[in-house]
Protein backbone atom coordinates (compact mmCIF):
# COMPACT_ATOMS: atom_id res chain seq x y z
CA UNK A 1 0.00 0.00 0.00
CA UNK A 2 0.89 3.45 -0.80
CA UNK A 3 1.27 6.14 1.65
CA UNK A 4 -1.28 8.84 1.70
CA UNK A 5 -0.47 11.66 -0.54
CA UNK A 6 0.53 14.90 1.71
CA UNK A 7 -0.30 17.60 -0.71
CA UNK A 8 -3.47 18.08 -2.93
CA UNK A 9 -1.91 20.24 -6.24
CA UNK A 10 -4.02 21.81 -8.90
CA UNK A 11 -4.40 24.34 -11.93
CA UNK A 12 -7.14 26.49 -11.83
CA UNK A 13 -7.98 28.73 -14.96
CA UNK A 14 -11.52 30.16 -14.06
CA UNK A 15 -12.15 29.16 -10.20
CA UNK A 16 -14.09 25.97 -10.35
CA UNK A 17 -11.01 23.48 -10.03
CA UNK A 18 -9.55 26.06 -7.09
CA UNK A 19 -12.87 25.63 -5.39
CA UNK A 20 -13.09 21.54 -5.40
CA UNK A 21 -9.10 21.62 -4.29
CA UNK A 22 -10.29 23.88 -1.47
CA UNK A 23 -13.11 21.80 -0.30
CA UNK A 24 -11.01 18.45 -0.98
CA UNK A 25 -8.63 20.19 1.60
CA UNK A 26 -10.78 20.75 3.91
CA UNK A 27 -12.50 17.43 3.83
CA UNK A 28 -8.85 15.37 4.03
CA UNK A 29 -6.76 17.81 6.69
CA UNK A 30 -4.41 17.98 3.22
CA UNK A 31 -3.62 21.16 2.51
CA UNK A 32 -3.92 22.60 -0.80
CA UNK A 33 -1.41 24.27 -3.62
CA UNK A 34 -2.22 26.75 -6.54
CA UNK A 35 0.74 25.41 -9.12
CA UNK A 36 1.54 29.03 -9.34
CA UNK A 37 2.51 29.64 -5.62
CA UNK A 38 4.23 25.94 -4.71
CA UNK A 39 7.86 26.73 -5.41
CA UNK A 40 8.91 27.67 -1.88
CA UNK A 41 6.19 24.73 -0.59
CA UNK A 42 6.32 22.03 -2.17
CA UNK A 43 9.32 20.06 -2.38
CA UNK A 44 9.87 18.01 -5.61
CA UNK A 45 8.88 14.52 -5.42
CA UNK A 46 6.37 15.03 -2.64
CA UNK A 47 3.12 12.82 -3.23
CA UNK A 48 0.32 14.88 -3.99
CA UNK A 49 -3.23 14.53 -5.64
CA UNK A 50 -3.56 16.58 -8.59
CA UNK A 51 -6.31 18.55 -9.68
CA UNK A 52 -6.80 20.00 -13.31
CA UNK A 53 -8.90 21.64 -15.88
CA UNK A 54 -9.60 20.01 -18.75
CA UNK A 55 -8.96 21.51 -22.57
CA UNK A 56 -9.52 19.54 -25.63
CA UNK A 57 -9.30 16.44 -23.15
CA UNK A 58 -6.05 17.31 -21.64
CA UNK A 59 -5.35 18.06 -17.77
CA UNK A 60 -3.57 21.15 -18.13
CA UNK A 61 -0.92 21.01 -15.72
CA UNK A 62 -0.42 16.99 -15.26
CA UNK A 63 2.47 17.00 -17.51
CA UNK A 64 4.55 19.35 -15.43
CA UNK A 65 3.32 17.95 -12.01
CA UNK A 66 4.27 14.53 -13.11
CA UNK A 67 7.88 15.66 -13.79
CA UNK A 68 7.89 17.03 -10.44
CA UNK A 69 5.96 15.55 -7.80
CA UNK A 70 4.60 11.69 -6.68
CA UNK A 71 1.15 12.12 -8.57
CA UNK A 72 -0.87 9.63 -6.64
CA UNK A 73 -4.34 10.29 -8.04
CA UNK A 74 -5.34 12.57 -10.44
CA UNK A 75 -9.05 14.44 -10.62
CA UNK A 76 -9.75 16.02 -14.34
CA UNK A 77 -12.34 19.00 -13.79
CA UNK A 78 -14.55 19.48 -16.62
CA UNK A 79 -17.67 21.03 -18.06
CA UNK A 80 -19.08 18.07 -19.71
CA UNK A 81 -21.03 15.56 -17.91
CA UNK A 82 -19.68 12.68 -16.78
CA UNK A 83 -20.13 9.74 -19.62
CA UNK A 84 -17.96 6.80 -20.13
CA UNK A 85 -16.86 7.83 -23.46
CA UNK A 86 -15.72 11.34 -22.36
CA UNK A 87 -13.75 9.32 -19.62
CA UNK A 88 -12.22 6.87 -21.46
CA UNK A 89 -11.14 9.79 -23.82
CA UNK A 90 -9.28 12.03 -21.17
CA UNK A 91 -8.04 8.67 -19.39
CA UNK A 92 -6.46 7.95 -22.47
CA UNK A 93 -5.25 11.61 -23.61
CA UNK A 94 -3.52 11.70 -20.19
CA UNK A 95 -1.81 8.34 -19.84
CA UNK A 96 -4.33 7.34 -16.65
CA UNK A 97 -4.66 3.62 -17.12
CA UNK A 98 -2.96 2.98 -14.07
CA UNK A 99 -3.25 5.59 -12.07
CA UNK A 100 -6.56 6.53 -9.80
CA UNK A 101 -8.07 8.96 -11.42
CA UNK A 102 -11.90 11.04 -10.77
CA UNK A 103 -13.63 13.15 -12.97
CA UNK A 104 -15.28 16.22 -11.41
CA UNK A 105 -18.03 18.64 -13.18
CA UNK A 106 -16.74 21.72 -12.62
CA UNK A 107 -18.43 24.89 -14.75
CA UNK A 108 -18.14 27.62 -16.72
CA UNK A 109 -18.14 31.57 -16.86
CA UNK A 110 -17.09 33.04 -19.99
CA UNK A 111 -16.30 36.30 -18.32
CA UNK A 112 -13.22 34.27 -16.60
CA UNK A 113 -11.72 32.73 -19.83
CA UNK A 114 -8.70 34.66 -20.91
CA UNK A 115 -6.11 34.74 -23.91
CA UNK A 116 -6.32 31.72 -26.02
CA UNK A 117 -8.86 30.05 -24.24
CA UNK A 118 -11.65 32.87 -24.79
CA UNK A 119 -10.64 32.63 -28.38
CA UNK A 120 -11.23 28.30 -28.44
CA UNK A 121 -14.50 29.17 -26.89
CA UNK A 122 -15.56 31.35 -29.28
CA UNK A 123 -14.68 29.45 -32.51
CA UNK A 124 -16.31 26.20 -30.13
CA UNK A 125 -19.60 28.21 -29.67
CA UNK A 126 -19.64 29.15 -33.31
CA UNK A 127 -19.33 25.76 -34.35
CA UNK A 128 -22.28 24.72 -31.47
CA UNK A 129 -24.21 27.18 -33.45
CA UNK A 130 -24.49 25.10 -36.44
CA UNK A 131 -24.95 21.88 -35.24
CA UNK A 132 -27.30 22.71 -32.00
CA UNK A 133 -30.58 22.16 -34.46
CA UNK A 134 -29.54 18.12 -34.77
CA UNK A 135 -27.47 17.72 -31.64
CA UNK A 136 -29.00 17.68 -28.07
CA UNK A 137 -25.25 17.68 -26.99
CA UNK A 138 -24.96 20.50 -28.80
CA UNK A 139 -27.28 22.88 -27.58
CA UNK A 140 -26.95 22.04 -24.08
CA UNK A 141 -23.12 22.90 -24.74
CA UNK A 142 -23.98 26.10 -26.60
CA UNK A 143 -26.52 27.30 -23.58
CA UNK A 144 -23.97 26.35 -21.28
CA UNK A 145 -21.64 28.83 -23.16
CA UNK A 146 -24.00 31.52 -22.97
CA UNK A 147 -25.65 31.17 -19.76
CA UNK A 148 -22.67 30.13 -17.80
CA UNK A 149 -23.02 27.13 -15.13
CA UNK A 150 -22.12 25.92 -12.07
CA UNK A 151 -21.86 21.92 -11.08
CA UNK A 152 -19.65 21.99 -8.07
CA UNK A 153 -20.51 20.40 -5.42
CA UNK A 154 -18.84 18.52 -2.51
CA UNK A 155 -20.67 15.08 -2.79
CA UNK A 156 -18.84 15.50 -6.36
CA UNK A 157 -15.55 14.37 -3.79
CA UNK A 158 -16.95 11.55 -2.42
CA UNK A 159 -15.01 8.91 -4.45
CA UNK A 160 -11.94 10.37 -3.99
CA UNK A 161 -12.42 11.08 -0.02
CA UNK A 162 -13.22 7.28 -0.31
CA UNK A 163 -9.92 6.29 -2.18
CA UNK A 164 -8.37 8.54 0.29
CA UNK A 165 -9.49 6.87 3.11
CA UNK A 166 -8.11 3.67 1.97
CA UNK A 167 -4.56 4.92 1.49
Amino acid sequence: MQHRPTAILYTSHTGFTARYASMLARMSRIPAYDTNDIREHLPKGTAVIYLGWVCAGKIKGLGRARRQYDVRAVCAVGMAPEEGETMAHIRKENRLEEMPFFYLRGGYDHQKVKGIYRLMMNAMGKSMEKKAAQDARARLLLETMKKGANWVAPEALAPVEQWLNRQ
